[in-house]
């Protein structure tokens, strides 16, 4: 007859995983223009710009952008016989 004496060894593997969340405060898009000149023919008017802050946007409870995101610019319709 024959025995057979089987060992048994117990294995532990531990695992760990290190999620890191990186801050990323919030940056400006450079100016864009938003709208024409609303300027009457011949006239005095403005212009719009934005930005947003999307360069690059605020993450993981970073700040968002500090500022105007809207300007205004005077501009003007010159005409054809002041130029």
């Amino acid at each position: 007859m024959c025995t057979q004496i089987l060992s048994s060894h117990a294995v532990r593997f531990t695992l760990f995983v290190i999620t890191l969340s990186l801050i990323v405060d919030g940056g400006w898009s450079e100016w864009a223009e938003f709208g024409p000149c609303d300027a009457p023919k011949c006239g005095n008017g403005t212009k719009t710009f934005k930005r947003i802050c999307s360069n690059p946007e605020p993450e993981n409870g970073g700040q968002f952008c500090t500022g105007i995101s809207v300007k205004y610019e005077k501009c003007q319709d010159v005409c054809p016989g002041n130029i």
